[in-house]
């Protein structure tokens, strides 16, 4: 095998590790979001539960000052426990792709 043919295999390698960090990161951000979406409606259910009212497919939060001002709204489905596991499951294969890519490169370097 030429170096060129080494350094192509590597480059390749190292570019599947790149998009692999990139998609874990991605991944990792969502349940960030996730995470904050849960905590905020957590805390106003602790809080100030006849705050929060159902309206369609969300939980709309309106003003304690004026009940005519909405502040924020959740979606129902940001809840949906199936969305979550998925999104863990997602998180677990991104996680075990950039491992795998990792160690590639690290096995490419020597």
């Amino acid at each position: 095998m030429t170096q060129e043919d080494k350094d192509a295999i590597y480059g390749r390698a190292k570019r599947e590790e790149i998009e692999a960090r990139k998609h874990l990161a991605f991944v990792q951000e969502k349940i960030a979001v996730l995470s904050r979406t849960l905590g905020g409606l957590s805390n106003l259910l602790h809080s100030n539960p006849q705050l929060i009212h159902v309206e369609g497919d969300e939980f709309v939060v309106f003003s304690p000052i004026d009940s005519r001002l909405k502040l924020e709204g959740f979606r129902k489905a940001d809840f949906d426990g199936e969305k979550i596991a998925a999104l863990l499951k997602e998180s677990e294969e991104a996680r075990i792709q950039c491992q795998n890519a990792e160690r590639k490169v690290k096995e490419l370097e020597g």
